[in-house]
């Protein structure tokens, strides 16, 4: 478990020390390039991996849920999931032979965890680590200790003033009552978090988003990180559904794109980035293939091009070009699925793409970028 924690700081140290190499080499009077120097899908076999739907963050009736361990179990197997964290409050609902369920005959992989609950809540992923600790900080470097992966929950339910499902609902439905963007204090804080702690890795985009799309702000909160942090410290995204009730099922998932489910694979494709992730439109519990969200077929890095290109599709059918909107600095700054980063004079940090269709959006993770001679 300790080796996998150094794993993910020197993860985080191998990119720092591109990007400062970048930045050494930058000599007054030459023209300025853009480099791809962070790319979490650089190792992916679109090919030949397969795509494993996974779930990171789900109750059960040991904490709040309203369906029982073995029932939440047989309901995501049911629905085709490869992967599943059950996250209880405070408590760690593993090994799931307790249930009298059996990972490897449901054909699942069984992620231990739970959602860290006496402050900002946080899941902690890949080990078993309980506490009753009520300092954030002493908390998330528990799960370090632990040998865990951490995530941050819904962070707009920690700093929003008001975040009841009505007040939530009201933001929603009146443009002109929602924040345009989080609090320069409020993302300094995360960012000071996220820099304290390398293995935490990610922040929910999207909980449970329909139909109340209970925190807006998430994704919004996302992109300013993203500015604030990249490339020098990637912050992947991620989609859960949260799941309480068969009225959250289904909603939000990852895909990690691996060349097997085994444990250690999921868990380095969570450290490196090497999932997609959705929101459905629509829900999960009569799927079609008109109802899924699109998929990521290919991820292409064209070093003489110098271009990213993503292919998605939905019932083995291409989607149109205005499908595909990379967004950098948290605006739109290019529609198609090839984006030319040393051409786009919007580009940042780092550029991200969503993938829309009338079933749901598709997320990639962001790729960071350096300028240089």
């Amino acid at each position: 478990m300790q080796q996998n924690t150094r794993r993910v700081s020197v993860s985080w140290v191998i990119w720092t020390m591109t990007v400062a190499v970048l930045a050494m080499n930058s000599i007054t009077g030459h023209a300025a390039e853009t480099t791809l120097v962070v790319n979490p899908y650089e190792h992916v076999d679109w090919q030949h991996h397969r795509h494993h739907k996974a779930n990171l963050h789900t109750h059960t009736t040991e904490s709040d849920g309203r369906l029982s361990p073995a029932a939440v179990l047989d309901l995501y197997n049911e629905h085709g999931y490869a992967a599943l964290a059950l996250t209880d409050h405070d408590r760690c609902t593993w090994p799931w032979e307790q249930y009298d369920r059996d990972a490897a005959t449901l054909g699942m992989t069984a992620i231990p965890g739970n959602e860290l609950s006496r402050h900002h809540h946080v899941l902690s992923l890949f080990c078993d680590y309980e506490t009753e600790e009520e300092d954030l900080d002493a908390a998330v470097a528990g799960v370090a200790e632990a040998g865990g992966i951490a995530i941050l929950c819904h962070p707009a339910m920690h700093w929003e003033p008001q975040h009841s499902n009505a007040s939530r609902l009201r933001r929603f439905l009146d443009e002109d009552a929602r924040p345009q963007e989080a609090p320069s204090a409020v993302v300094d804080d995360y960012v000071a978090l996220f820099k304290r702690h390398p293995h935490l890795v990610a922040t929910e985009v999207s909980n449970a988003s329909e139909p109340l799309y209970r925190y807006p702000m998430d994704r919004r909160l996302w992109d300013q990180l993203l500015t604030a942090m990249m490339p020098e410290r990637p912050v992947w995204g991620v989609n859960t559904d949260d799941m309480h009730t068969m009225d959250h099922f289904g909603l939000e998932y990852v895909v990690f794109v691996t060349g097997n489910r085994e444990i250690e694979t999921l868990r380095e494709a969570l450290v490196t980035g090497a999932f997609y992730f959705t929101s459905r439109r629509v829900p999960d519990t009569a799927p079609t293939a008109s109802t899924q969200p699109p998929q990521i077929v290919s991820i292409e890095h064209d070093t003489t091009k110098h271009t990213i290109t993503v292919q998605a599709a939905m019932q083995d059918r291409a989607l149109p070009d205005a499908a595909y909107v990379w967004i950098s600095d948290g605006e739109p700054v290019h529609t198609g699925p090839s984006l030319s980063y040393r051409t786009n004079n919007g580009l940042g940090g780092y550029a991200r793409l969503e993938i829309t269709a009338e079933s749901g959006v598709t997320f990639t993770n962001p790729f960071g970028f350096a300028t240089a001679p």
